[in-house]
């Protein structure tokens, strides 16, 4: 009594010259058989990828601040983000010459007991000053500060000799930092556009994946808290302008639910909050948006808040692509063509296949698309 074959056979069983990748253990492959032979349809690995990052334009960089990551990752990150070699505030960035810290270091001098007990001092008196004495002197000292920056230690202003702001007063710091905080926010210092990453590892199956920080409420314990950081490209940089000044006015939200997740968009300014029905794809969900927002102009403050939102999605994207180039989910679609002998056994003639399935679900979309692509032409021949 013979035993009757499976079909269609295993992939196993057709002798293909590309082994499948591990995913076809979860789906069936495309097989379609006629008098000619039959073709095959299912994926492969695909190895020695480049980071989709850096072969796709407006996916921006990636920098890792974890301990074995490169020495240029951390440079490149501190840059980014406006810090020195230690990861504090980089206070040197700041141009003592600008009316801006000026104007700041004014601020503090004149509320500062310090800078009245250096008053009393250097007048050799017990007098307290003025409040008009005081801010008299500050300006007195400001421009003493900027002789001796530029080098003219001999030039004195109303009796006060050339000194340096950051040795005699412990608040200019204070009022670097202060600019350092207005600056960075404006994004004269560092990237403005720049979001803050945490990285999640797990060691069981030795997969790790970052995200954007603050994306996911409920944290692991083995997890990096804004250990990275995505710094957008030119072409991202775009992408944020032209999206910050819709999301001005709402944005694209993702709701996860038990029967899966739904898109919609929001559009909160007004008195009254408005959401759009649930759609399919956030590129629908988008056209509602930009249609109810029209030719509205935000203003400086709204349009902040849209950059950030804007900056926080593209990066995303981003970051989610990498995460499955990191963890290996690079995959092909192979056709093969093949012939059976007369003795059950398969041999395949000839194979084509495309490469660039980047994530799971991508992948498994495009053979269940195959599929589909294949049924369709079946049924057309036998209708024809």
């Amino acid at each position: 009594m013979s035993i009757k074959k499976p079909f269609p056979p295993p992939l196993d069983e057709l002798n293909l010259s590309l082994a499948p990748s591990a995913l076809m253990t979860y789906h069936q492959a495309v097989f379609h058989a006629d008098e000619k032979g039959a073709t095959v349809v299912y994926l492969v690995d695909e190895h020695d990828v480049t980071s989709p990052l850096q072969k796709t334009p407006g996916g921006g960089h990636m920098y890792s601040a974890q301990p074995d990551a490169p020495l240029s990752e951390h440079l490149a990150m501190q840059l980014a983000l406006g810090l020195d070699h230690f990861w504090s505030p980089d206070l040197t960035l700041i141009d003592l010459n600008t009316p801006a810290f000026e104007q700041c270091w004014r601020t503090l001098a004149i509320a500062s007991p310090e800078f009245t007990h250096w008053l009393v001092e250097s007048s050799e008196t017990d007098v307290e000053p003025s409040e008009e004495t005081i801010e008299r002197r500050v300006d007195d000292v400001l421009l003493a500060a900027a002789d001796y920056r530029n080098g003219k230690t001999l030039m004195r202003h109303r009796d006060v000799d050339c000194l340096d702001l950051d040795s005699s007063f412990s608040f200019t710091q204070e009022a670097r930092l202060q600019r350092w905080e207005t600056e960075r926010c404006q994004g004269t210092i560092g990237e403005l556009d720049a979001v803050e990453l945490d990285h999640l590892s797990q060691a069981t199956n030795r997969q790790s994946r970052w995200t954007v920080s603050c994306l996911i409420t409920t944290t692991p314990l083995d997890t990096s808290k804004k250990s990275g950081l995505w710094v957008p490209d030119d072409m991202a940089k775009k992408t944020i302008e032209q999206r910050a000044l819709i999301y001005a006015f709402g944005s694209v939200m993702r709701q996860t639910h038990l029967g899966g997740t739904s898109t919609y968009s929001a559009l909160w300014s007004g008195t009254s909050p408005l959401r759009s029905q649930d759609f399919t794809t956030w590129k629908a969900a988008y056209k509602w948006l930009v249609e109810h927002v029209g030719d509205q102009v935000p203003d400086q403050g709204a349009l902040a808040i849209g950059r950030q939102i804007a900056a926080r999605e593209v990066a995303a994207l981003s970051v989610n692509m990498h995460t499955q180039w990191c963890n290996g989910e690079c995959y092909g679609i192979t056709t093969a063509q093949l012939l059976k002998a007369p003795d059950g056994a398969w041999t395949e003639l000839s194979s084509s296949t495309c490469y660039g399935l980047l994530g799971q679900e991508n992948a498994e979309r495009e053979l269940i698309a195959a599929a589909q692509c294949f049924n369709a032409k079946s049924v057309g021949k036998t209708a024809a």
